[in-house]
């Protein structure tokens, strides 16, 4: 009798036992969550050319820190720079031309001045003998040669302006509106861009991923040669169940444990919620994928999260994209949840030691 009363007391304790660490294990994933998958990311910039030609020169190795616009490597540039000078001559060609053509414009308006003073003198010898011709005052033949005069005159200053503006429209505007000129210009400074774009300069400051480049390697446009890793932008992703991710606010403290550095907790805080995801890396250049559930009981569903550290990295510590880590969030408003939630994540520091 006194066995089975014992017994009883044990079933009913393992029950209690059972129903409290339920409620704390459900109320710890709803106010105070905790993942032990979650990874380090590095924001990262890639490294690529704008113009096509072979490697001439390099200016840094893998795993160099760099600045941003550090030249990382110089591309044969003979086919640019000629490119580049020749346009300059052929810019240099041209303006000589405009400028010769400013001269005969000039030349050809002053021989219209010339020609409209004598085409004037021409019509008024003209007019002159035609009323002397009325009043039969002067012969026929001489009103035919003046008026033969004035023709020839006016003919020549006709042609004249012809010319001037056949001149005018060879020309086009003048100074920097005129279309050839600019035209020119701007091919000029196409070629300079493209001379400029031999050299490989860094788009961010951070440590450099350049292990696959070498002297005389063909770079290709729109082709990813290297990666630059953002030291100083370590964000920490974190899936966390959806019931969970809907209490939390942005700024909200956490803790951090990496598996790279036993024994210490590092302060956190969350910096976002990612909308769209795959697995892993966002890729921007693919949409949103949602996988087909047809079991009776579908997962969990889960969101991921985004954390910054608040506490500088150990400079020892050479975290790289992926190093595994677990974080916990804080809630103030339940300090039970989250008084387990951060042994927890403590004890898994310590843990990290042997595992």
């Amino acid at each position: 009798m006194r066995m089975k009363l014992s017994l009883r007391l044990i079933y009913l304790g393992l029950l209690v036992l059972f129903v409290v660490v339920l409620l704390l294990t459900v109320g710890t994933a709803n106010y105070a969550p905790y993942s032990g998958r979650a990874y380090v990311e590095y924001g990262e910039a890639p490294v690529f050319s704008k113009v096509s030609a072979v490697i001439e020169e390099l200016y840094c190795r893998d795993g160099q820190q760099v600045e941003k616009g550090d030249p990382l490597f110089r591309l044969d540039d003979r086919n640019f720079r000629a490119e580049v000078e020749r346009l300059e001559a052929l810019y240099e060609t041209t303006v000589n031309k405009l400028a010769a053509l400013d001269c005969q414009i000039a030349e050809q308006e002053e021989d219209i001045r010339r020609q409209e003073k004598t085409c004037e003198k021409c019509r008024i010898d003209f007019e002159r003998d035609r009323t002397l011709l009325d009043k039969q005052a002067v012969a026929a033949k001489t009103f035919e040669n003046s008026r033969l005069q004035f023709d020839i005159a006016a003919g020549e200053l006709a042609a004249m302006r012809s010319r001037l503006n056949a001149l005018k429209r060879q020309r086009g505007r003048a100074g920097d509106d005129n279309s050839e000129l600019k035209q020119l210009r701007a091919e000029l400074a196409v070629a300079r861009n493209r001379l400029d774009d031999t050299v490989i300069r860094a788009p961010i400051a951070g440590l450099l991923s350049c292990h696959q480049l070498h002297y005389g390697q063909m770079i290709l446009t729109a082709e990813r040669y290297a990666v630059i890793h953002e030291t100083g932008n370590l964000t920490i992703n974190a899936d966390l169940m959806e019931k969970s991710v809907g209490r939390l606010q942005i700024g909200q403290k956490a803790l951090v444990a990496f598996d790279a550095i036993p024994g210490r907790v590092f302060q956190a805080s969350l910096k976002g919620v990612v909308r769209e995801l795959r697995s892993g890396y966002v890729a921007p250049n693919e949409f949103h994928e949602i996988a087909e559930d047809t079991r009776w009981i579908r997962t969990v569903g889960r969101n991921r999260i985004q954390l910054s550290l608040e506490e500088p990295m150990p400079p020892e510590v050479l975290l790289t994209s992926g190093s595994k880590a677990a974080v916990s969030l804080q809630n103030p408003a339940h300090a039970v949840f989250s008084g387990l939630s951060n042994a927890w994540i403590r004890l898994i520091s310590v843990c990290n030691y042997l595992y």
